[in-house]
């Protein structure tokens, strides 16, 4: 009788399993996304960015990052983001700058004069040109209030796929 019990008891829980992947299968899984896992990378907070990010060789710390009438304000970071060699996924591309403001100078985030000069490409006949940066974030808080800037470099979309193929070959 024990051996009738434990092969009905045995049977009944891989007919429920069996039934239960043939359902996990048919009907589509819901999956809950957070606010934050939707936004965009120009949508994230310019600290939040920094964090565990390398600046010189070394792991930022904003410690080492304060208010100093005598520092120049500079580019700490350039984040080349979401490449990838398949064109289909490059829609998402984009170049970000993080600049440290150590001064607390009050940028004018409209301004046309907020560019970056750079060059791309490998084999040196590239010259130098000017990009316009547009105003993302900027951080706020006690004792952060503009001290680090996140732009995007605006490129045109013939700007972007002129990249996109020097980056491919």
């Amino acid at each position: 009788m024990r051996k009738i019990f434990k092969r009905i008891f045995v049977a009944a829980i891989s007919f429920a399993l069996t039934l239960w992947t043939v359902v996990a299968g048919v009907i589509p899984a819901t999956i809950c996304v957070s606010a934050k896992e939707r936004i965009s990378y120009e949508q994230t907070d310019v600290l939040e960015d920094l964090q565990g990010a390398v600046i010189n060789g070394k792991e930022f710390n904003l410690s080492n990052y304060k208010f100093n009438a005598y520092k120049e304000t500079q580019v700490i970071s350039f984040v080349e983001y979401c490449y990838s060699y398949n064109e289909e996924t490059q829609g998402n591309y984009g170049l970000y700058v993080y600049v440290y403001n150590p001064q607390g100078i009050a940028f004018i985030h409209s301004s046309p004069l907020n560019m970056i000069e750079m060059a791309y490409g490998g084999d040196g006949n590239q010259g130098y040109s000017k990009y316009p940066l547009e105003y993302l974030d900027s951080s706020t808080g006690e004792d952060l209030e503009g001290l680090f800037y996140k732009f995007k470099v605006s490129l045109t979309s013939e700007q972007k796929q002129a990249f996109l193929r020097g980056l491919n070959a």
